[in-house]
């Protein structure tokens, strides 16, 4: 849907607002229609160690510097439950007549209930791409792309979804998405709540009554990136634990059973879902007390995340993977065009990205973030010591 959404949008050499800690289905989707990226950087928790949502300062900024920009894109909500200032930037967008594209993978749930963040239909965005299988309770591989609004021809959207998917569609995915469609229409607010419930319920339990653990909410509610907040996503810290989060997920699949969502230096994040029941709650929140007892807490020095800076793009992402490649070390690469993405957690955004030059900076900061165990992904080597760049 993603791939679809930026083809039936944007034509080759087509410039776009895109945050900086988008999912790799956005860069296959520049290769795939040949726009042009102008990356923004959003606000950075420097505690928690992850990327905000996107600001409509941000966004106003880039169209002051890029007005031939053709369209904006930005995601609702991030991995970690953070809204973007989406109504205002859609309003933003419109003034100069441009669309807004949103990557709703973590969203599909927010429009059934009233105190969750707004959907991105909600807020008056052109088209979105939602995730119906991760939240909303279609099978896997199933989502929807949503489109209303005078920016976008749904016929040119469909004409373009049929270059990109099978002829052969499952009719059981197409059924699980009405089945889903309809379940969330009927029981989505009575089902969220209670998950909402769920949810707040551990939140408290483990806030008061677990040392060295702390799981964010509406205290984040405010701050620059984050006017709203999903709050069926646990986002649970054990910096003052003195252990990563990586560990901590380890512990609980190894030693309870008990698979997280996601994990990164400092946090793990935990989806109370519309499957979910206290049982499985509590049964999450009697692992945490168990592990947390192993350890003493201590007190957490804030460090600032500093990033180095978006690197130059030299070559279109989609010219950059059609180009001869070799693979050389990492440390040898400075100065050279990349042919691959490299993410790292934290904070969760690509440090380098296909077409843009390698500097230095990133290499050194690659390589101190490894020695604090932070996850790297992306490029083909899985160690990253070796990296693909254009002969």
């Amino acid at each position: 849907a993603i791939q679809g959404m930026l083809m039936a949008t944007l034509d080759p050499g087509d410039k776009v607002i895109v945050p900086r800690n988008v999912h790799k289905s956005i860069v296959s989707g520049l290769i795939l229609s040949g726009a042009e990226p102008i990356y923004v950087q959003p606000p950075i928790d420097d505690y928690l160690g992850i990327v905000r949502g996107m600001t409509t300062d941000i966004v106003r900024q880039a169209l002051r510097q890029y007005p031939e920009a053709k369209a904006v894109f930005t995601i609702n909500t991030t991995y970690y439950g953070m809204a973007p200032e989406l109504k205002q930037i859609c309003e933003l967008a419109h003034e100069s007549e441009i669309p807004v594209l949103v990557d709703e993978a973590h969203g599909a749930h927010l429009a059934f209930h009233p105190l969750l963040p707004p959907s991105g239909t909600e807020a008056g965005a052109d088209i979105v791409a939602s995730s119906t299988h991760k939240l909303a309770g279609s099978l896997t591989q199933s989502s929807m792309l949503l489109t209303q609004g005078p920016y976008i021809d749904p016929l040119e959207v469909k004409s373009t979804l049929n270059l990109t998917q099978t002829t052969s569609p499952s009719y059981l995915l197409l059924a699980s998405l009405d089945a889903a469609r309809q379940h969330m229409s009927l029981h989505g607010k009575a089902l969220l709540t209670e998950a909402m419930n769920l949810a707040n319920w551990a939140r408290h339990e483990i806030n008061w009554n677990i040392p060295g653990l702390y799981v964010y909410g509406n205290d984040m509610v405010g701050m620059p990136g984050c006017p709203a907040y999903d709050p069926t996503k646990l986002i649970i810290s054990v910096r003052a634990l003195g252990v990563s989060g990586f560990e901590i997920e380890r512990i609980l699949r190894q030693g309870f059973h008990i698979q997280v969502e996601l994990s990164d230096l400092y946090n793990v994040i935990c989806i109370v879902t519309i499957g979910d029941t206290k049982d499985t709650v509590r049964t999450l929140v009697e692992a945490l007390r168990q592990i947390a007892s192993r350890y003493k807490p201590r007190d957490v020095r804030e460090e600032k995340i500093s990033l180095p800076p978006i690197p130059s793009l030299a070559y279109l992402p989609r010219e950059a993977y059609y180009s001869e490649t070799r693979k050389i070390p990492l440390t040898q690469a400075a100065g050279r065009i990349v042919a691959e993405m490299l993410m790292a957690y934290p904070p969760g955004i690509p440090l380098i990205a296909p077409g843009e030059i390698l500097t230095q900076d990133i290499i050194d900061y690659v390589l101190s973030i490894k020695e604090q165990d932070a996850h790297i992904y992306g490029t083909e080597d899985p160690t990253a010591e070796f990296i693909r760049v254009i002969r």
